[in-house]
C-alpha cells in the first residue's frame, strides 16, 4: 500500500464525495448519507434521522468548496481510502452543544470527531495514520491542544470515534469524562514546517 495523506481543499471535493459515495461504507450502512454533517447540523436527533443523504452531501459540499470543512484524506496511490474530519473544536456547531459546559471560544483548540476506513483497508493501521498527520498538521497551523471523545465502552455505532487505545498510545491525556465518551487531550508542537 502507498499511502498518502492529504489535508482537505476545495481541489479534492471530487475525490472526498467519490469515498463517500462509493468506498465509504458497506451498502445499506446506516450512516451512509451522513458525509460528515453530522458535527455541522445543530437539529434534533429526529430531525437529524430525517435528513437525506442528498441534503447531507450538497451541505458539505459547500463547505468544503468554501473552505468550512477540515480533515484528512488518506490514499492508496490515487483512491482514497480513509478520512479524518478534524477541525477547530468552535466550527463544529454540534460537537460544542454536546458539550455544552465547556468553553467554545478556543481557537486554538482542535478536535477529532470522525475516522472512517473504507472496508477493504481496515485493520492496516490507516486510523493510526491520520491522527499522526492530522496532529503534525494542526500543530503547524498555530493549533496548541487537539481533543478527541472515544466511547467509553466500545458500540459499533461509536466505533467512528477511534479507540481509548489509540488515542492513548499517540500521547493523548484522560481530561474529562461525558455520559458516553471519554474526553481525551494531547498538547501539539506549534511551528511552521
Amino acid at each position: 500500500m502507498d499511502l498518502t495523506i492529504k489535508p482537505l481543499t476545495p481541489a479534492l471535493v471530487d475525490d472526498y464525495l467519490r469515498f463517500f459515495d462509493h468506498d465509504a461504507f458497506p451498502k445499506g450502512d446506516e450512516w451512509a448519507g451522513c458525509y460528515c454533517d453530522y458535527y455541522h447540523c445543530v437539529v434534533s436527533d429526529s430531525e437529524w434521522a430525517g435528513r437525506s443523504g442528498d441534503v447531507n452531501r450538497r451541505a458539505v459540499t459547500e463547505r468544503i468548496l468554501s473552505g468550512r470543512h477540515h480533515g484528512f484524506l488518506a490514499y492508496d496511490s490515487d483512491s482514497v481510502v480513509g478520512w479524518c474530519h478534524a477541525a477547530p473544536r468552535h466550527t463544529l456547531p454540534r460537537l460544542v452543544e454536546m458539550l455544552n459546559a465547556r468553553d467554545d471560544t478556543d481557537t486554538m483548540l482542535g478536535s477529532i470527531v470522525c475516522f472512517l476506513v473504507a472496508p477493504a483497508y481496515r485493520g492496516r493501521g490507516i486510523a493510526r495514520q491520520l491522527l499522526t498527520a492530522c496532529c503534525e498538521f494542526m500543530g503547524h497551523q498555530g493549533m496548541t491542544v487537539v481533543e478527541a471523545y472515544p466511547p467509553k465502552h466500545h458500540p459499533r455505532t461509536a466505533h467512528y470515534h477511534g479507540s481509548q487505545s489509540m488515542y492513548l498510545h499517540a500521547g493523548f491525556t484522560p481530561v474529562a469524562e461525558l455520559e458516553h465518551y471519554v474526553v481525551v487531550q494531547k498538547r501539539l508542537r506549534t511551528g511552521s514546517r
